[in-house]
This record gives C-alpha cells, structure tokens and sequence, in this order.
C-alpha cells in the first residue's frame, strides 16, 4: 500500500513565474542536471537544501520565508505559543 506525503505548501512556481524563468533555466542556475528536482520542490514533495533555498531566495528576490510561508507561520507558532506573530505581521504586506 503506497502511504500518501503531506506536501509542503510553497509559492516557489508562482515566484518562479513572475520572474519569467521556465524549470529549465532555474535548473541551469543552480546547476542541476535536470528540472525533475525543481518540479519535486515546486509540487512540495521535497524541499531544497539550505544553500538552494538561499540561491532560490535570490534567483526570486523574495525572502526565503516568502517561499515557504506557510511553513514559516507554523515554525513561529511553535517557537512562540501564545505570543504574538510579529513575523507574520512583518511579511504580511508581501503574502503571495
């Protein structure tokens, strides 16, 4: 029986596109033989490695929190229960 992965929720194809790069260029950028890791990290089967995450980050112009927001809220609300989520209020006038 194949156990079904929660995804991780990211905006990296919405960045990706905005910026006008197809999966291919990304891939050549940060030197990657081919576009299936870019489309492993875009559908949030996988996510990259702190160094590609940064190398994203820069490629997009965003902050890497951006990328994965969702992901960053719920790192906050762990790190802090009950306080206040000044970060989300931070980036909230850049939500995807």
């Amino acid at each position: 029986m194949r156990r079904e992965r929660k995804r991780i929720p990211n905006f990296l194809r919405k960045y990706r596109r905005l910026i006008g790069y197809s999966q291919k260029a990304v891939a050549k950028k940060l030197h990657q033989k081919s576009t299936a890791i870019i489309s492993r990290w875009e559908k949030g089967l996988t996510m990259p490695s702190a160094q590609n995450l940064l190398k994203l980050s820069r490629l997009y112009k965003v902050l890497p929190q951006q990328l994965y927001y969702e992901l960053d809220r719920e790192i906050v609300r762990e790190l802090n229960p009950g306080a206040p989520e000044t970060m989300e209020r931070k980036f909230k006038g850049s939500d995807p």
